[in-house]
């Protein structure tokens, strides 16, 4: 039986313009043994999920990040992916491994895996990539360090963290168009707890929210805080107006309107100053940073760090 590793490597080896991986779990110690037989110059692509349960677990590592910055590549999230595909100019390997040590045969006792070669003409391929590129967040330095300090904050929580692949597991699973909804944010934990006296619109209303995002249960408030954070950092909203403040420190209501209709299904549904005003809650109440409402701008200004 071939060693799935040494497979993956084995095709990485040949290309000549373009890698393309894609796992949902993946550790940085892997994923550098397979950079190994890429040659300079060829345009690498990492496609993965950081849900915060597996972070936790030790089923995927955020040095991740580094390995591929070094390597000069680029390192995209999608909450919901569970393929794997291994992709060499026009050749390419699907199957069951994820890029780990155990997976790829590389430490024992190892994984029962299975690579078929496929070719990347085919239609599934490309219909697969294209997809799969439309709904994934790019990762920058900002995202990934705002994600360890959500870690951090929970890192005590470890036997609360659910199985890392459960058939169904909802935790952190975003749909692609999703934008908050919820003008306050911090009426969000009482209706976790099940302590909220809200009616019954709001309540439902805030129940959908809390169903989409996902959390373990009995988290005390500063570890839902954080779970809530480590898990909106990845949708697309969010990841493109940190983004969008790494460059220009400001966000106007014509830039969130920009952002809505990228981003959401019903764009023409959403107010762009409601949505301005909802973003600036959730920032400061969840990643704990200062972003000021500047009203006779309509603009929301990033401020100091609220530790």
């Amino acid at each position: 039986m071939n060693i799935a590793g040494d497979q993956v490597s084995a095709l990485l080896k040949v290309a000549n313009r373009r890698v393309l991986v894609v796992a949902p779990f993946i550790r940085s110690e892997a994923l550098s043994r397979i950079f190994e037989a890429i040659s300079d110059g060829v345009r690498t692509t990492v496609v993965t999920r950081w849900r915060l349960s597996e972070l936790l677990s030790g089923a995927s590592d955020l040095d991740v990040y580094d390995v591929i910055r070094d390597m000069g590549a680029d390192l995209l999230l999608r909450s919901d992916l569970h393929a794997k595909l291994f992709v060499a100019d026009n050749a390419c390997l699907v199957g069951s491994a994820n890029v780990t040590l155990t997976a790829f045969g590389w430490r024992q006792p190892a994984n029962f895996e299975l690579l078929v070669p496929v070719g990347r003409d085919e239609d599934c391929i490309k219909e697969f990539e294209s997809q799969l590129m439309a709904g994934a967040v790019p990762v920058t330095t900002a995202l990934r360090d705002e994600l360890a300090r959500a870690l951090s904050r929970v890192s005590n929580i470890r036997a609360t963290v659910p199985s890392v692949d459960m058939v169904g597991d909802a935790y952190g699973v975003f749909s692609a168009a999703w934008i908050p909804s919820v003008r306050n944010p911090e009426d969000l934990y009482p209706v976790y707890r099940g302590q909220s006296k809200e009616g019954l619109p709001l309540l439902q209303a805030m129940q959908a929210e809390l169903a989409q995002i996902g959390v373990p249960s009995e988290l005390n408030e500063e570890e839902f805080r954080a779970w809530v954070a480590g898990t909106i950092l990845q949708t697309r909203f969010f990841s493109t107006v940190l983004r969008h403040f790494e460059g220009h420190k400001d966000l106007s209501e014509g830039n969130v309107m920009e952002i809505i209709r990228d981003v959401s299904d019903d764009p023409e549904s959403r107010s762009a100053r409601d949505v301005l005003e909802i973003a600036g809650r959730w920032l400061r109440y969840f990643l704990r940073r200062e972003y000021l409402e500047e009203t006779h701008t309509k603009k929301l200004i990033e401020g100091k760090s609220v530790r």
